[in-house]
């Protein structure tokens, strides 16, 4: 599938607080359904047993349930992902790299795109991750 694809299929969704469907996505809502649609991989969504407000009580949602399934890359490439940290330090936003400098992602805005050389993208980013194909 190209990035036209989801561009065209998921740019404009409405943010929703734990949405896993195409009525209303958050951040890693996106990620899990791109990664099924694109490339049928089904992540694991452990989100309910964190709560709303987890990065704000220092829970590292990334780090606690995938680091053993992802592992960090320089260069990025279309289907990465782009982890990004609040002012505590903790990982809690995600987005899908399209290709080396762009990103779709799920913000209080809604599903939009941005660029990772954006010097207040590139402040918060925390680095990009790719999917180990075992």
């Amino acid at each position: 599938m190209s990035n036209t694809y989801i561009v065209t299929k998921y740019l404009g969704i409405q943010y929703k607080n734990m949405g896993r469907d195409l009525t209303g996505l958050d951040c890693w809502g996106l990620v899990m359904a791109l990664y099924k649609d694109i490339l049928n991989i089904e992540l694991p969504d452990t989100i309910d047993n964190y709560g709303i407000d987890w990065s704000w009580k220092g829970k590292d949602y990334f780090k606690e349930n995938y680091t053993d399934k992802w592992f960090r890359v320089e260069k990025a490439e279309s289907m990465d992902i782009a982890l990004f940290k609040n002012s505590k330090g903790i990982a809690n936003h995600a987005g899908v790299m399209l290709n080396s400098k762009d990103f779709i992602q799920c913000t209080k805005a809604g599903v939009n795109l941005s660029k990772i050389t954006h010097k207040k993208v590139a402040e918060r980013l925390v680095g990009i991750f790719r999917y180990k194909n075992d």
